[in-house]
């Protein structure tokens, strides 16, 4: 199970969902004027699901609130048991993000029109929601 932060909860993604809902919300929150979002990635086994999160238990649940709680200049971070495979991918999430960052609302908004519609072509998005 994938549990992202604190505030996702019962959801299973598979890692492409996973990246995708982080791009999402990071699209979403960039549109409002000085708006972001913060979110630690746990992989692992869950154990409990309680309805009152902080109840919850399982490696999955740690591994999010670790990540969560040692973001400092990134917005963004993974984590699992495979240590390689953390650094790759937070290399390619800090890479992703330096782009996000400079993201205006108008782009952010257009990232969301896309994902939304992913058959749709440039001009079709523009048309829709430009």
């Amino acid at each position: 199970m994938i549990f992202l932060g604190e505030i996702v909860s019962r959801l299973k993604f598979s890692l492409e969902d996973c990246f995708k809902a982080l791009f999402y919300l990071k699209a979403e929150m960039r549109q409002f004027e000085g708006m972001d979002v913060r979110i630690g990635v746990g992989v692992g086994q869950v154990d409990f699901i309680d309805k009152d999160i902080k109840k919850s238990t399982g490696e999955a649940f740690i591994l999010s609130g670790e990540s969560l709680d040692s973001l400092t200049k990134e917005s963004l971070e993974f984590r699992s048991q495979w240590k390689e495979l953390d650094e790759s991918i937070n290399l390619i999430l800090t890479l992703s993000t330096r782009l996000t960052d400079q993201w205006t609302a108008n782009m952010a908004e257009t990232v969301q029109a896309a994902m939304d519609n992913p058959k749709a072509n440039q001009t079709e998005i523009d048309k829709n929601y430009g």
